[in-house]
């Protein structure tokens, strides 16, 4: 009952919107990995299989290809011929969608190399397939079909991309674009293959070939970098972890919890502490959580903390089998990064290695993101603290774009646009630069239009979708609340909210809870506003320009009729919705 008074809600009110609530047929702007998998020699299977063996062939290898794909947190999006098309990024975002795609890529190549799939060319010959990747921004949702598995369509340059790529892979070859690579380089050795033109595309396009997948441990020490970045604005916090790191060597023993949100430098402060203590003077130890990752390799990493703990302890043959040596005695530097990832009985595991770190020489360092909730006991003990980061100040990401840009000496001007649009998180600051110092070059008068909201660093716009897509039923008002504006009044919202006014203030309250919007004020008189400007652009432009038009046209007139007075008083944000509302898309 409640969805039909929507309905008739919606329509009494003069305005449709597709609704963006169903994760399975809504229409967006997305930016996915896509992943084009092919059969080789597929003319050739054809003239040597009968059609019904053939037939089976293929349903096999499309069955292995969907439950892959499905496995990583993709869909199958459609077939064309022998080859299968499957998206990472939707209905669902992950931030590491363009890692799954690969992943995904590897099993499925190790697959058909060891004969799991036990398919042959009816000679005895085990069967291969080629796999192209790439990744960008595309429009994405069902398609006119209907059914219970219903085709996606999937417009725009990524889908070509990677058709073409896979068609210059090699048999048993996973090839991917510049753009993934740049998304996946710290988890997965990659060769260069060099430039290429492909049919279609105006430019050559940088080919490489992933070889590998890097191992746990590498991947923490090639975190996110760019230019060799130093850590900036933590002074305090680094000195702090340098004290208790010189308490843990005395035998007593210390954990610390850094928290923060993605990006906040977490990951930097942990390489700069390792970076500051001599390898040779500590056992060290560094581990990285990962929703991919499986429980055996938690497990195996935990295992090896507490046997290093207990060695320290005096016994002589944990010692023995760890270090190969009865009498090591060192310092143990142990970090483990994204904690949230543990699960529940790992985060048991973690417990009774966090209790036996008192009167031992050990620092334990754990990250986490903000959600992460650690068990009460661990900060009932008087040997575990927990540091909170908060975003860095203007002055501390001036100087880290300096840092980043080196010898480039890019105009104060630009420095302040990224400033303003980064809020104090190191991570947008460095995408963003990077971004900005590709685009712009020494001597031109032209600020980089990639600054502006219609581009968005493809590894920043994965983060924030994933963070907007962790609660699909406000998606539609963070959608709204995006076309108003950074800041807005809920008396403006919910004029201009299409739906039946019970659903607003919950959907508003989760996105508040979430730390997606801040609040100011209660009721009718509450203000809200997004906590990132590249939060509100990444919800903003996943609407079509044709929903976003309809939605500033709507502003524009409720302004006019319900606003008289706000409208007179600001006239320039009356003319900026008009504008928009006639397709112009900067703002």
């Amino acid at each position: 009952m409640a969805g039909k008074d929507d309905a008739c809600y919606r329509r009494g009110n003069g305005f449709e919107l597709p609704d963006t609530t169903d994760p399975i047929n809504r229409v967006e702007r997305r930016y996915l990995s896509i992943m084009f998998c092919d059969l080789v020699n597929s003319t050739g299977l054809a003239t040597r299989l009968d059609p019904e063996d053939l037939l089976q062939l293929i349903q096999t290898y499309r069955n292995l290809c969907v439950e892959t794909i499905k496995f990583y947190g993709g869909f199958t999006a459609g077939y064309v011929g022998d080859g299968t098309m499957s998206c990472f990024g939707y209905p669902q975002a992950h931030e590491d969608d363009a890692e799954r795609a690969v992943y995904a890529a590897l099993d499925l190549l190790n697959s058909f190399k060891t004969r799991k799939t036990g398919l042959t060319d009816g000679a005895g010959n085990s069967i291969s397939v080629r796999i192209g990747i790439a990744s960008g921004l595309v429009v994405v949702g069902n398609s006119a079909g209907t059914g219970s598995v219903p085709e996606k369509t999937v417009i725009g340059q990524a889908p070509n991309l990677a058709a073409r790529l896979q068609s210059m892979a090699q048999p048993g070859t996973v090839i991917v674009s510049t753009e993934t690579r740049n998304l996946v380089q710290n988890r997965f050795r990659l060769k260069k293959i060099g430039l290429r033109s492909l049919a279609g595309f105006e430019k050559t396009q940088m080919l490489w070939q992933v070889t590998d997948e890097t191992d746990s441990s590498a991947r923490f020490h090639n975190g996110r970098k760019i230019n060799g970045s130093e850590l900036v604005g933590r002074d305090g916090e680094f000195k702090h972890v340098i004290r208790q790191w010189n308490r843990a060597r005395r035998r007593d023993g210390r954990v610390i919890l850094i928290c923060g949100e993605t990006g906040i430098g977490k990951s930097k402060l942990l390489e700069t502490v390792c970076a500051h203590v001599p390898p040779e003077s500590c056992n060290r130890l560094i581990y990285q959580c990962s929703p991919l990752h499986g429980n055996d390799d938690i497990r195996a990493c935990l295992a090896r903390m507490q046997a290093t703990v207990r060695s320290l302890s005096g016994d002589a043959g944990a010692r023995q089998s760890l270090t190969g040596n009865p009498d090591e005695t060192r310092p143990c530097l142990i970090i483990l990064e994204d904690a949230q990832w543990l699960t529940p009985w790992a985060l048991e595991l973690l417990t009774e290695l966090i209790m036996q770190i008192p009167g031992k020489p050990v620092l334990l360092a754990i990250s986490c993101r903000l959600q992460f909730r650690p068990p009460v006991s661990w900060l009932e003990r008087d040997h575990v603290e927990r540091i909170s980061l908060s975003p860095i100040n203007r002055s501390a990401a001036e100087l880290l774009i300096r840092r980043i840009s080196g010898e480039i000496r890019i105009p104060a001007s630009l420095v302040s646009r990224i400033v303003d649009k980064a809020d104090g998180i190191p991570f947008f600051l460095e995408e963003l630069t990077g971004t900005a110092l590709l685009a712009w070059r020494p001597g031109s008068r032209n600020l980089p239009q990639l600054l502006e909201d219609t581009e968005i660093p493809g590894k920043v716009r994965t983060v924030l979708m994933t963070r907007l897509d962790q609660d699909s039923s406000s998606r539609e008002v963070a959608q709204i609340c995006a076309a108003l504006g950074r800041e807005f009044s809920y008396d403006m919202l919910a004029k201009v909210w299409a739906h039946h006014p019970k659903k607003l203030y919950p959907a508003l309250n989760s996105l508040c809870r979430s730390g997606l919007l801040l609040r100011t004020g209660n009721g009718n008189d509450a203000r809200y506003a997004f906590k990132w400007t590249l939060m509100r652009a990444v919800a903003y432009q996943s609407m079509l320009k044709r929903v976003r038009q309809k939605l500033h046209r709507r502003i524009s007139r409720i302004m006019l009729e319900h606003f008289p007075d706000y409208a007179r008083l600001h006239p320039e944000i009356l003319n900026h919705h008009s504008s928009l509302a006639g397709g112009r898309e900067n703002h």
